[in-house]
């Protein structure tokens, strides 16, 4: 994205709150830019509302918020956080100050989309490229794996598009309406349970049914030795295991 283009996706998801989870801070060229988007998104998250009002821009809450995290807006390592945080505030308000108005609605549209398609593709080339660098082959077999996982990274990235409030809504975790838990199908695995509802004595929504659809060779068979990577909700860790051993260790688990 170029200059104007940063403006306007920022304006854009400041009217449509729930893309903050969807847009990421490294797709914006500039650096101003790229930096009050994170700032207004740590608002969201903790206020569920803009950090201004799109109607009648004003810096008064970002420059109150800003100076309370005053980290999050540094740009310049040789400047002290006082200089960092008035030259974003500067900044900030030219772009909070943006006529977005004068923008067709149609080309709002073509520029949001195609920055989503765009940088969700290059994100997973970039997967695919750091899978294979360190997944090296050591036969046949393994080859066509790895190149199996990465064609599925490329697939996934390419798939990722915006065309309509539907697919937005997707990505919005409040939007989704969940069951009690009470009115979940135990699936007979703790771990499982917790995955699929958050909590170990839920399980599946009832009357529901769970295809896995996609195109040939892109992994949806798995075999014993097949890896996988999972990761711990509470430490964060990222670990390699096989399915087989990630199986083995949720039988081990028993059951409620």
């Amino acid at each position: 994205m170029d200059f104007n283009s940063d403006k306007v996706v920022y304006h854009y998801v400041c009217r449509n709150l729930n893309l903050f989870n969807k847009i990421q801070e490294k797709w914006f060229t500039n650096q101003y830019i790229a930096k009050l988007f994170k700032l207004s998104k740590v608002f969201y998250d903790n206020f569920k509302t803009s950090i201004f009002d799109v109607n009648n821009p004003n810096i008064t809450q970002i420059e109150n918020f800003a100076v309370a995290n005053k980290e999050l807006v540094e740009t310049d390592a040789l400047l002290t956080k006082e200089e960092n945080l008035r030259l974003f505030l500067t900044n900030a308000e030219h772009v909070i100050k943006h006529d977005y108005k004068q923008y067709s609605p149609n080309y709002i549209d073509e520029l949001i989309n195609a920055t989503v398609e765009w940088h969700s593709f290059q994100d997973g080339l970039k997967q695919a490229v750091e899978y294979q660098k360190i997944n090296k082959p050591k036969s046949l077999g393994e080859m066509r794996k790895i190149i199996a996982q990465c064609k599925e990274y490329v697939s996934l990235g390419a798939s990722v598009k915006l065309d309509n409030d539907l697919g937005v809504d997707f990505y919005d975790p409040e939007a989704h309406m969940q069951p009690p838990q009470g009115h979940l199908l135990h699936s007979g695995f703790r771990s499982l349970n917790e995955w699929l509802s958050g909590n170990p004595s839920g399980g599946f929504e009832r009357g529901t049914t769970t295809v896995f659809i996609s195109l040939p060779n892109v992994g949806k068979c798995e075999i014993y030795d097949s890896k996988i990577r999972i990761r711990n909700k509470h430490t964060g860790e990222i670990k390699e295991i096989s399915v087989g051993d990630f199986y083995e260790s949720i039988k081990q688990q028993p059951s409620v």
